[in-house]
């Protein structure tokens, strides 16, 4: 990975185009990764690993709560 210099050097156009160019490149693969190219991306399975755990805790919640209720209803 590119990183900043801590001191100031004169630079060359030509070395300064390449220098954007790695880096544009490098942005591009980054966002690929994280959007897709095609294929889901990172965030496309990290909204549906949300939507999964969201339906299976819904689904504890309300089978927790007819549990409560048969509880609540047999013992009394």
């Amino acid at each position: 990975m590119l990183k900043p210099s801590t001191h100031a050097v004169p630079i060359r156009t030509q070395d300064f185009r390449l220098l954007v160019v790695q880096k544009l490149t490098l942005l591009e693969t980054m966002m690929v990764e994280l959007a897709g190219n095609g294929q889901p991306g990172r965030v496309q399975r990290l909204e549906d690993k949300v939507r999964s755990h969201d339906r299976l805790f819904w689904l504890l919640t309300g089978a927790g709560a007819v549990v409560g209720w048969l509880l609540q209803r047999f013992l009394s």
